[in-house]
């Protein structure tokens, strides 16, 4: 075979990672109940922040419909909305918070339980919180490319800025999935 100067043989990853000393730390009850008590504030935390978001894009929305002229700009405006409220839903009956349990038994069944669930919600995030507000965002930026640019603006201008636009809302949407 072919000579080497390095004395030090070459690391086989797979090798070093299979001999790994095993540590596994025991946990006590206290700590996963804390743990357990720990994700559910984090949930509740989440939902606060997420609905008074959604409230305020409600809002938003609510304004532009009286305001934007075009029906697709007001359509699109409209499903943002419907989006936000699905959304708050969404969040209502899959992320709220649940009592942990006394026991502690129950209590590592149900940690385990709510971390499953939490794992499963991440992977779906795109079908309950994406893709809503992908269909909602695309008829308004379809609504702001065919209406009238504003005053004093080109149309080619009007139309990059909207594409940009899109763009940012699309690179924002993947950042989340």
């Amino acid at each position: 075979g072919p000579v080497s100067d390095n004395p030090i043989p070459p690391v086989d990853i797979k090798v070093m990672w299979k001999n790994q000393p095993r540590a596994i730390t025991r946990l006590g009850p206290e700590t996963v109940r804390r743990n357990a008590k720990r994700l559910q504030r984090r949930r509740l935390r989440v939902l606060i922040q997420e609905t008074f978001g959604a409230l305020a894009l409600i809002v938003v929305f609510g304004l532009y419909i009286r305001i934007l002229p075009g029906p697709l700009l007001k359509m699109g405006a409209g499903l943002m909305i419907v989006a936000a409220v699905f959304y708050v839903w969404c969040l209502f009956v899959l992320v709220r918070p649940r009592r942990v349990p006394d026991g502690a038994a129950a209590c590592l069944d149900f940690h385990r339980r709510e971390l499953e669930r939490q794992r499963d919600l991440c992977r779906g995030v795109w079908r309950w919180a994406i893709l809503p507000f992908v269909l909602a965002g695309t008829v308004v930026y379809a609504g702001r490319w065919v209406a009238v640019p504003s005053i004093g603006r080109s149309a080619w201008i009007d139309h990059l800025i909207v594409g940009g636009g899109a763009v940012l809302m699309l690179e924002s949407f993947v950042l989340v999935w």
